[in-house]
């Protein structure tokens, strides 16, 4: 007496549904790679120099977040003249990020305006009525 799973076409078709499997995780894998893949753009960091220029936007960041990514890409398209402390890994950030209430970062500062998170709108309304 056999067993169905002595049968090789039972088994072949069993591996072959094991393998569409594999490539559709792979698949996915690739896929996810593509669409998280991010352009490279700069962190310039608040140094005495660059502050003493006087920047349009401080911004207090971390390197995982994806809307600091989005804000830093924003900046170097628009030619915004800003500079970034890292309120995880810097003495400065740190401080700064507690001053200013914490919570979600990106926190942005343009002037008198503190803003909290990214928003092309927001930005552009902070960095007009500074203008005037």
């Amino acid at each position: 007496m056999s067993h169905s799973s002595d049968n090789p076409a039972r088994v072949t078709a069993k591996d072959n549904r094991r393998h569409k499997g594999i490539y559709i995780i792979i698949a996915i894998i690739i896929g996810m790679v593509f669409l998280t893949r991010h352009e490279s753009v700069n962190t310039i960091d608040c140094t005495p120099e660059i502050i003493a220029s006087k920047p349009d936007v401080i911004m207090l960041g971390a390197w995982w977040c994806t809307y600091c990514y989005q804000a830093k890409k924003y900046f170097q398209q628009n030619k915004i003249h800003y500079c970034e402390y890292d309120m995880e890994n810097t003495p400065r950030g740190q401080q700064l990020y507690q001053q200013h209430g914490g919570g979600a970062v990106p926190i942005l500062l343009i002037g008198e305006y503190q803003l909290q998170g990214f928003s092309e709108k927001q930005i552009e309304t902070a960095l007009n009525l500074l203008e005037k």
